[in-house]
């Protein structure tokens, strides 16, 4: 209808050939009419353009191969005309600058826009720059951009073509967004530099060697550790040596053997050379890292650390510990003369001070009973305080032998039966209780400890006859004797109701010779709380004491159950 209207028709079409396949053609289509405008016949030209659209398919599906591309990569593509001011973008060059695509011109002006304010005077001269170009070349710069979602930083890269006269007429570049990879390399610089500072800090310096390449590695502090001044390439082996003890060198360059042989490093301690200043210890280690299973030789990772500091510290405890073994030795002999002449002392006390103190009763003895009658009650008296004291002496000396032999004996860890070793210091005291007429009671459970059987047996004989001894005046006398297990503890008390004692004097009561009452009060030497204590201490027990004057005394024991 076209082609009769206006008299004729360009068009392209679609026609069947021979075979049945459908053809692409270009169709002319040309009208006749007659004097009287009727139609008289039509005409037409068939060209076959099947090469055409085929060329026109492969360009588009190039074309949208390329936009998913840019997409992917997130880059954009742009061709800038300089004597033109022309500007063309791709639509991912519209994004990478933060635009939607074709949402405004793309020309010089919207693109400086985006620019960071802070990068726009390098930009313009860079462009300035690429844009004078006399010869064709590469270009490719780094800048900030401004886009809504923020900060981004991009890479600009562009081929610039010239003319024969050196006149640029087109730049073909690309716009990259690079910010993960500068935040990356960002984020890489600063771990380096905390790494260099940490290692400055503990004076540590790093290594890396490959088996296979040869390749070796020196951090900077690596360098400042052995002495040597920091180079980008590593020191020569005997460069290296030479900065090391001469009597230590020959270990290191054993190790730096099996370094390079691919085997199993040791560890190695040397010091520098006394040449190159004060003297310093070092230590270097190498980790293995095994890669036979990818095919190659193994790689090594060490360390070279200043152990200076630690090494005289050792020489330090080592001279300490010498003095301290020194001291140790000294004080053993010492404790040991001190033991013997303890030992010989106590022999002088139990025969030779108490033969003249038998001598002394014996003679005072006779006195009072062959010449008693003849004294008169004056002198009956001297001889009865004689033998009183005679008597006390005997008591004193005894507690002494006892409380020393307590000092040195050895004390042994045996299971010990409480009630019945109790029921048996009991037994002792029999004739005491019954004159007192005593109320004893027991609440112990049956418990066996591991405790020196002679040393327990002392401690409950010297708290049962305290007990009595203080509380005789009351009516009647009453002890309680009693004990339980509380968190792997077993404590035992020995309770009186006799005259107490003023807390404030707690620890006077367990000192040898210490006394709270005057001996014509109760009778004593001031040794047997003392005795208790020892023994107790000796057993890795404690003991302690609860009283009030005039309300009686709780003694408590306490050991590991």
């Amino acid at each position: 209808p076209a082609a009769i209207r206006e008299g004729r028709w360009l068009g392209e079409t679609a026609v069947l050939d021979a075979q049945g396949r459908e053809l692409p053609v270009s169709q002319l289509i040309m009208v006749h009419r007659g004097e009287d405008g009727e139609v008289d016949y039509v005409w037409t030209i068939l060209r076959d353009i099947s090469e055409r659209k085929a060329v026109e398919a492969a360009l588009e599906l190039e074309r949208t191969q390329l936009a998913q591309a840019q997409a992917v990569a997130h880059v954009g593509s742009w061709t800038l005309f300089p004597a033109e001011q022309r500007l063309i973008w791709s639509d991912e060059n519209f994004r990478v600058l933060g635009f939607e695509p074709r949402s405004v011109e793309p020309t010089l002006e919207a693109f400086l826009a985006v620019v960071h304010p802070e990068d726009l005077p390098a930009v313009l001269a860079r462009l300035d720059r690429d844009t004078q170009s006399k010869v064709s070349l590469v270009s490719r710069f780094e800048h900030r951009i401004v886009t809504p979602a923020g900060v981004r930083h991009v890479e600009q890269r562009a081929s610039i073509e010239v003319d024969a006269e050196g006149r640029v007429v087109r730049m073909v570049g690309t716009t990259m967004d690079v910010t993960e990879r500068v935040l990356a390399e960002q984020a890489l610089s600063e771990a380096k530099d905390m790494l260099e500072q940490g290692e400055a800090v503990s004076r540590m310096g790093s290594f890396a060697f490959d088996a296979d390449t040869r390749e070796l590695k020196w951090s900077r502090q690596a360098f400042a550790t052995i002495g040597l001044p920091w180079s980008p390439k590593p020191p020569s082996i005997d460069a290296y040596c030479a900065c090391i003890h001469p009597d230590d060198a020959p270990q290191v360059r054993f190790s730096i053997g099996l370094l390079m042989a691919g085997a199993d490093v040791p560890e190695v301690r040397f010091r520098t050379h006394p040449d190159r200043g004060p003297m310093r210890w070092l230590r270097r280690l190498f980790q293995r890292i095994d890669r036979s299973a990818e095919g190659k030789g193994p790689r090594y990772v060490g360390t070279l650390l200043d152990i200076t500091d630690a090494v005289e510290a050792e020489e330090r405890l080592r001279a300490v510990n010498q003095e301290l073994e020194q001291r140790v030795a000294e004080r053993t002999a010492q404790l040991r003369q001190a033991n013997q002449e303890l030992e010989a002392f106590s022999y002088t006390v139990s025969h030779d001070l108490k033969a003249p103190l038998r001598g002394i009763d014996g003679y005072s003895q006779l006195l009072a009973e062959e010449y008693g009658p003849k004294l008169d009650e004056e002198g009956r008296q001297f001889v009865q305080r004689v033998r009183h004291g005679v008597q006390l002496m005997g008591d004193l000396i005894n507690d002494l032998l006892e409380y020393s032999r307590m000092e040195r004996r050895g004390m042994a860890r045996d299971p010990v039966a409480l009630l019945p070793l109790l029921q048996q210091v009991l037994d002792g005291y029999e004739a005491d209780i019954r004159r007192q007429g005593a109320q004893v009671l027991v609440d112990l459970p049956p418990l066996t400890l591991a405790l020196d059987r002679e040393g327990m047996a002392v401690v409950l004989r010297n708290l049962v006859g305290n007990a009595l001894k203080f509380s005789r005046d009351a009516c009647p006398p009453q002890i309680t004797i009693g004990g339980e297990t509380r968190e792997g503890r077993f404590r035992l008390w020995v309770r009186d109701n006799g005259v107490g004692f003023d807390m404030k004097y707690h620890d006077r009561v367990f000192a040898i010779f210490q006394r709270l009452h005057r001996s014509e009060e109760f009778a004593g030497t001031g040794v047997g709380l003392a005795l208790v204590a020892k023994a107790v201490q000796r057993m890795g027990g404690r003991v302690w004491a609860e009283s009030a004057p005039g309300a009686g005394a709780t003694f408590y024991l306490e050991f590991s159950a």
